[in-house]
């Protein structure tokens, strides 16, 4: 045989075309081995930069790094998982590109302690994943990608006064962290066991993100599910999302990306929620969110809706629809200013407007709370059947027990239309003291509302009492009382 050919029967061997016409390049032709022991890293990234998608057969690949190339991808059999390396020195540098976030230095305020303590989330800008400045990009299962988290130590943490004070061991930070890229696709694949967040896309243009499964422990540090940062021209769909923080983040935070683009124009649908956070959150960074839908959701968890301008950088929210939510959550909606986090420009500067959640259906503790510190305008709460119950701990960490006078607030709006708003009182929580408290609301409308109440305020002999199930139930969680 010649040389000439042995070279071409090789080349046949590495790279293959599938029926769409791609490029299919076989990680074990890399030298990749799939053992789950043997480091992955090197062969991995050859084969990348060889171009075109990357395909791995059944088998676990223990890698650290790799970076995505334009053009191209990772295509995951069934049975194949891409595992995080338990060894910080097989990932990126923090400082490798500018637009990375660094190994948290920033402090978080303490409402305990009354100062600045913690480090804020305890995580490291390393990755498993990596795309900068890339496009056409497709990541499709469906094999799973694991970030390792029990790798890396003590990073879940159950009880609700170790949570935020626990110190925490080395670990990763974002799981797949995607930045400044168009066009990129992720199909059907699992994203599992982050130490840390999940899947950030930060200012990209151009994204579907489809059959979907997120999975992690609930008590994860810090443990978010999908971000979508600074982005424009979105779709998800048909996703499976449990997390430990908030399952969907939707902000604009662009302090160190060369992008300075708002997170508009984005559909979310056909998604189920599992949390111990926020369902589907709207509102961290500095800059612009508008144009959203989230539509055709089941959340179970703290809050399923939530719109806000925490850490006090937010310029604007506007045109967010939240629709046709089945839920069981301790608070369904929720409007929230900067907390007990000063605001960080004019308050004039600040705008949220124009936000309708409608047809919500389900179980709660709280219906809805509205309670901004800055401007807000035009919100519409339509269509809502509501059944008020205990709070469940085993999905709601609290350290100290909420104490809300009703199961609606609402503070400092204008324009504000309740219609069809049902609410049952079946087991509400022991505070309520009225269905309703509103202050400095102007405009405010309630058309076709049955907020109910108890028959004999201020005692609970007017609701049915738990039953054994529930009551041998919340026994088990007294030692968080």
């Amino acid at each position: 045989m010649t040389k000439k050919a042995f070279l071409g029967i090789a080349l046949l061997c590495a790279v293959s075309i599938s029926a769409m016409g791609e490029i299919l390049r076989n990680v074990l032709d890399y030298g990749a081995k799939g053992d789950g022991k043997t480091l992955d890293t090197a062969a991995i990234q050859k084969a990348i930069d060889a171009g075109g998608i990357i395909h791995f057969p059944a088998g676990t690949y223990l890698t650290g790094t790799i970076y995505l190339k334009s053009n191209g991808g990772l295509d995951l059999a069934p049975g194949a998982v891409i595992l995080g390396s338990p060894d910080k020195k097989d990932y990126n540098a923090s400082d490798f590109c500018p637009q990375n976030r660094p190994d948290s230095a920033e402090q978080n305020w303490s409402r305990h302690l009354k100062k600045m303590t913690r480090p804020m989330d305890w995580s490291s800008g390393a990755h498993l994943i990596v795309g900068l400045n890339v496009h056409d990009i497709i990541i499709r299962g469906p094999g799973t990608i694991s970030g390792n988290r029990d790798a890396f130590g003590p990073i879940a943490v159950e009880e609700p006064e170790k949570r935020v004070t626990t110190p925490m061991p080395w670990r990763p930070g974002e799981m797949i962290w995607i930045c400044e890229s168009d066009r990129i696709t992720m199909d059907g694949i699992r994203l599992i066991d982050a130490p840390f967040w999940t899947c950030v896309l930060s200012m990209c243009n151009e994204v579907k993100v489809r059959n979907l499964t997120v999975d992690m422990n609930l008590w994860t540090r810090n443990g978010d599910g999908f971000t979508i940062d600074g982005c424009q021209n979105v779709v998800m769909t048909n996703c499976i999302i449990s997390a430990a923080d908030d399952c969907i983040v939707l902000k604009s935070d662009h302090r160190r990306t060369f992008r300075k683009q708002a997170c508009e124009n984005v559909s979310i649908s056909n998604c189920v929620l599992k949390t111990t956070c926020y369902g589907v959150r709207v509102g961290v960074g500095n800059g612009i969110m508008r144009n959203i839908r989230v539509d055709n959701i089941v959340c179970t968890g703290r809050i399923a809706a939530f719109v806000g301008v925490n850490f006090g950088l937010v310029k604007e929210i506007s045109n967010v629809t939240f629709s046709n939510f089945t839920v069981n959550c301790e608070k369904v909606i929720q409007v929230k200013g900067t907390d007990w986090v000063r605001l960080k420009r004019p308050e004039e500067d600040v705008l949220i407007h124009d936000l309708l959640f409608t047809n919500f259906k389900g179980s709660c503790v709280n219906v809805c709370a509205i309670e901004p510190d800055v401007p807000v305008r035009d919100i519409r709460v339509e269509h809502l059947d509501l059944k008020l119950r205990q709070i469940d701990r085993s999905l709601c960490p609290y350290r100290e027990l909420p104490n809300p006078p009703a199961p609606i607030i609402v503070k400092k709006v204008h324009k504000l239309h309740f219609k069809d708003v049902r609410i049952d009182w079946v087991d509400p929580w022991s505070s309520f003291q009225s269905p309703i408290v509103a202050e400095e609301v102007y405009d405010l409308r309630l058309d076709q509302c049955e907020l109910g109440g108890r028959k004999i305020w201020g005692t609970a002999e007017s609701f049915p009492k738990p039953t054994e199930e529930m009551i041998k139930y919340r026994k088990s969680w007294e030692k968080f009382y």
